[in-house]
């Protein structure tokens, strides 16, 4: 309220940054889309300005994923589909295969069990 963005709204930075979205006190918070300048872009939920809850990531690389979110970090259940084919089903910590998941390869090979990061 006052000087805060609240509500609905758009900000773009000087990098070419931007963030179309909910805002609660000056912070992006709710549902919203953030295109880097760099290529990458996520749609999903923020929480204080931090990725958080559900969301889709896409890298200007090719690779995608999808799934829970905390604290700016892949936390939770996801999937990550990369450029080259493979696709990761499972656990994540902290942006890294964590726990229970599968890795299926592009060759054809695939790994179901635990993972450690």
């Amino acid at each position: 309220v006052g000087d805060k963005k609240n509500g609905f709204g758009t900000l773009q930075w000087s990098n070419q940054d931007m963030y179309v979205g909910e805002w609660k006190d000056n912070r992006m918070h709710g549902q919203g889309s953030f295109k880097y300048a760099n290529g990458n872009a996520y749609v999903g939920s923020f929480a204080g300005d931090y990725k958080q809850g559900r969301g889709k990531f896409h890298w200007s690389n090719g690779d995608r994923y999808e799934g829970e979110w905390a604290a700016d970090l892949m936390q939770g259940a996801g999937t990550i589909r990369y450029a080259n084919g493979n696709v990761y089903t499972g656990t994540l910590h902290g942006n890294v295969k964590h726990g229970t998941g599968s890795m299926k390869w592009s060759s054809g090979d695939a790994y179901d069990g635990e993972w450690e990061g």
